[in-house]
């Protein structure tokens, strides 16, 4: 049964770091949604002075990804899409009329104010983009995987950081970016889904934003959710569609 309604446009995805955007696919077949899907490739960003600071990429990212949403669009960011997704929102609130995370935060580098990744697990990784790809694929795809074995982001994981020449760019972004100010501020209806096990999102980022009172925790969960757990995704989903 298909679902929507007459003033929401489309749904838009955007996915993590590294992986093909078609890791939605079974999602979107679950939901079924009667309007347009819109699935978001990341751009380039060889052409950008990135490294003066990284609000140049997510900005340039942002404006790319906007001339591809149509109006009256619900915007969905899993993990690192998360970012592009809330700074979507940011800048083109005429645009976008809900917002959806999952798995995701507005800051995923920790520090004494915010529940993160640790700088030094971040510095390995990012050390491991430059040096090792075989090993950085291996621990990266443990931590979206785990607490299951997830061949489907397995595949897509490995694909897309095999061939992705920017995923180091992405990866700065990442590490540097803290939106929170931005999210906690947006005037748009919004749902942030966080995984229990989630072994990159510590679910302490869902206790620092439950004051939105719209979060949702699976305590069974992992960074994976959007393939372990479809069917939940589904429902959550056309609840909060069905709301705005």
């Amino acid at each position: 049964m298909s679902f929507g309604k007459k003033n929401i446009k489309s749904i838009v995805f955007l996915s993590g770091l590294g992986i093909d955007v078609t890791v939605f696919n079974p999602l979107i077949e679950s939901l079924n949604f009667n309007g347009s899907v819109t699935l978001i490739q990341y751009p380039s960003l060889t052409n950008i002075n990135k490294f003066v600071n990284p609000l140049l990429s997510l900005q340039y990212v942002t404006d790319q990804i906007i001339q591809h949403i149509p109006e009256q669009s619900i915007v969905c960011g899993w993990s690192l899409g998360g970012l592009f997704a809330i700074n979507l929102c940011q800048c083109y609130p005429d645009q976008i009329i809900g917002l959806i995370t999952l798995a995701s935060t507005p800051r995923f580098r920790a520090n004494q104010f915010w529940p993160g990744i640790a700088q030094d697990k971040l510095d390995n990784f990012i050390k491991l983009a430059e040096t090792d790809m075989v090993n950085l694929m291996k621990k990266f795809i443990s931590w979206i995987t785990f607490p299951y074995h997830v061949h489907d982001i397995k595949r897509c994981s490995l694909n897309a950081l095999c061939r992705d020449e920017n995923f180091i760019d992405y990866l700065m972004m990442l590490t540097e970016l803290d939106l929170s100010y931005h999210l906690l501020t947006l005037a748009i209806p919004s749902l942030h889904v966080f995984g229990a096990r989630d072994a990159i999102v510590p679910i302490a980022t869902e206790r620092q934003l439950n004051m939105l009172n719209n979060t949702t925790v699976l305590e069974d969960a992992g960074h994976g959710l959007i393939i372990t757990h479809t069917e939940f995704l589904t429902n959550i989903i056309h609840t909060f569609v069905e709301q705005i």
